[in-house]
């Protein structure tokens, strides 16, 4: 994110919301791009459309990230709840609410577990 916020690393906070753009994670194959988001703290990601390869790492990886459609009209600082049963975003500093497909019963139930492998070990 230095390329982008060169303080962000000492700004984000345990729980905070990441907003991107059209297609999230472009040029990221690797697990490492999402699992230092989820060790940044960032309690899920919500974009436009995210890069395929990023999705299918992202879920490999057991980072709960992605809720695609409301990107781009959240501001920084604003404060959001994300409802993942229903796809339900709500910027609540401006009163916004924004719908995305909710995750599928599968990823919910790795978010509930706390990643894949412990969604596995049950």
């Amino acid at each position: 994110m230095e390329d982008i916020d060169k303080d962000f690393v000492n700004r984000v906070q345990p729980g905070d919301i990441m907003v991107g753009g059209w297609n999230f994670g472009c040029g990221s194959s690797r697990e490492h791009a999402p699992l230092c988001i989820k060790t940044a703290g960032i309690a899920v990601v919500i974009a436009k459309s995210f890069a395929a390869s990023f999705t299918a790492t992202a879920s490999t990886s057991a980072c709960h990230h992605g809720m695609p459609g409301g990107g781009g009209r959240i501001e920084a600082g604003d404060t959001v709840q994300v409802d993942f049963d229903t796809g339900v975003i709500t910027d609540e500093t401006n009163g916004k609410v924004f719908h995305a497909e909710p995750f599928p019963p599968f990823i919910q139930n790795i978010i509930s577990a706390g990643g894949l492998m412990k969604a596995i070990q049950k």
